[in-house]
């Protein structure tokens, strides 16, 4: 989800019993339809307790002693890194919220799942907006380049491999 997204996320676009979290059409940029973001068995227990903790409130983020919703993610942001022990790391003062979107755009990609899918997921229009958010490490193009060995081909039978050269 994007960050303006969560931040204005209001509880009833939250469905438990479907696993769902349905983002209105109206609530996005250039959206026609609602966005549907599924809710993984690592976040439903968070989600959960965020639902039953302020009752008076119509939005799921609220600060605590106010009540009212949060309208920057920036404070928390550079609270995680720290207590992450990522603040002052080489890099990560770049590190943007909006990075995790890239993140799980990458993890999904790992994992197999097809650039339709994925486009889907993150709620683009068009699959090379998804593309964009893809990032292979050096690990990823090795193990996908013995994909090749494993692959069988005119240049991986017994002939050719007997020609050590």
């Amino acid at each position: 989800m994007r960050e303006d997204e969560i931040l204005n996320m209001r509880k009833d676009w939250i469905d438990l019993k479907e696993g769902l979290i349905i983002i209105p059409r109206h609530s996005q940029k250039r959206k026609r339809r609602d966005n549907r973001v599924p809710i993984n068995s690592a976040i439903r227990p968070f989600i959960t307790c965020l639902l039953k903790e302020n009752k008076e409130s119509e939005y799921v983020f609220t600060n605590q002693k106010t009540d009212i919703k949060y309208t920057s993610i920036q404070n928390g942001w550079t609270s995680i890194l720290s207590k992450a022990c990522l603040k002052g790391k080489p890099g990560v003062d770049r590190l943007r919220f909006h990075d995790l979107r890239h993140t799980a755009a990458t993890n999904l990609a790992r994992g197999g799942k097809d650039m339709k899918f994925i486009a889907q997921y993150l709620g683009h229009a068009d699959v090379k907006t998804s593309a964009r958010y893809i990032h292979y490490s050096d690990e990823d193009l090795k193990e996908g380049a013995e994909t090749l060995v494993r692959v069988p081909s005119i240049f991986t039978t017994a002939e050719i491999k007997s020609l050590q050269i």
